[in-house]
């Protein structure tokens, strides 16, 4: 997650939110949060999800794995073959 905490800061800050709203909202500690954006601490998967849904982007986007914020919907043969890793794109 090496640029999670950039893109969290930046995603909290786009919405003028401070970070003791976004430490409310994942029911943590703010200094917890400002250890996140500092980069110094990885959350948690529910507070990652907390975080996501407050922002109201995707988990991938918020972990720096996507460039999209939002959630795409898979075709089900995509979504096959990712849930399936033996499956070939001929089955």
């Amino acid at each position: 997650m090496s640029d999670f905490y950039k893109i969290l800061r930046n995603e909290r800050m786009a919405r003028s939110m401070y970070q003791k709203d976004m430490a409310d909202l994942a029911g943590i500690t703010l200094r917890a949060y400002q250890l996140y954006e500092q980069g110094k601490t990885e959350p948690k998967i529910d507070v990652l999800i907390k975080f996501a849904d407050a922002l109201e982007v995707s988990i991938d986007y918020l972990v720096g794995r996507s460039l999209y914020r939002e959630h795409h919907e898979l075709s089900a043969d995509a979504e096959e073959s990712q849930t399936n890793p033996l499956m070939h794109p001929s089955e």
